[in-house]
C-alpha cells in the first residue's frame, strides 16, 4: 500500500517528489541511522563476562592487568581515531598470543572502542576440539551460522573467519555492537 501511495505522489507535483525522497530514504535506511546519538562514553553498571572473566566496558588499563595476573602478555595492534560524526571514537586493537579458554591454546584478539572493551575474538589453535568441548558445556556452537545468538545478557556470539582456514568465536556486548552500528550509519552518507 505504501508504494502506491508513493506512486501517486511521484505522479504529483515536483514538491510530491520531495516527500517521495524523503519517504523512500526512510524507507531504505536502517533504524541505527536514526537513533539518537549515544555519547559513546557510557559504562553500565551491569558489565557482561565477555569471554575467560574478561568483561565488556573494561579500559585497556584493566583488561592489561586482568590478563597479566594470569601471566599474559597483551600487545597493542592498532589505535585508531575516528572522527565521522563530530565525536572522536577511539578504537584500540589488541592481541593475546598463547591465550587459553576452556583448556585450548589460541589467538585472543581484544576491540576497544573509547576504552570500552567490546569485543573479543579468540581462535583456538583446534577449532572442531574447542567447538565440541563448548558444546559439552552448554554454549551453543555456531558452526554454519549465519549470523550471532544470544548466550547470556548483552552478550552474543557469532562465528569469525580470519585469513585462510582460521576460525574462531567473537563474544560481543550487544550494547556497544549498537553504539558501532549507530555511528556507522550515521557517517555511511
Amino acid at each position: 500500500m505504501i508504494k502506491r501511495i508513493l506512486l501517486i505522489l511521484v505522479v504529483g507535483s515536483g514538491l510530491a517528489g520531495v516527500v517521495l525522497w524523503i519517504m523512500t530514504d526512510l524507507t531504505f535506511r536502517g533504524a541505527e541511522y536514526f537513533a539518537p546519538l549515544p555519547s559513546f562514553r557510557d559504562v553500565p553498571q551491569d558489565p557482561a563476562m565477555l569471554v575467560a572473566g574478561l568483561y565488556s566496558y573494561e579500559t585497556v588499563a584493566k583488561a592489561r592487568r586482568t590478563l597479566s595476573a594470569r601471566g599474559y602478555e597483551m600487545t597493542i595492534l592498532r589505535d585508531e581515531q575516528w572522527s565521522g560524526v563530530g565525536i572522536p571514537i577511539s578504537h584500540v586493537v589488541a592481541i593475546v598470543e598463547r591465550f587459553v579458554d576452556h583448556g585450548h591454546s589460541g589467538t585472543l584478539t581484544l576491540s576497544f572502542l573509547n576504552d570500552r572493551l567490546g569485543t573479543a575474538i579468540f581462535e583456538p589453535g583446534d577449532w572442531r576440539a574447542y567447538s565440541s568441548d563448548l558444546s559439552r558445556e552448554g554454549i551453543p556452537s555456531v558452526e554454519g551460522l549465519a549470523d550471532r545468538i544470544e548466550v547470556r545478557p548483552h552478550v552474543v556470539l557469532r562465528p569469525f573467519h580470519g585469513e585462510g582456514s582460521r576460525r574462531g568465536i567473537a563474544y560481543s556486548d550487544t550494547r556497544l555492537d549498537r553504539e558501532i552500528d549507530i555511528y556507522m550509519a550515521k557517517t555511511d552518507d
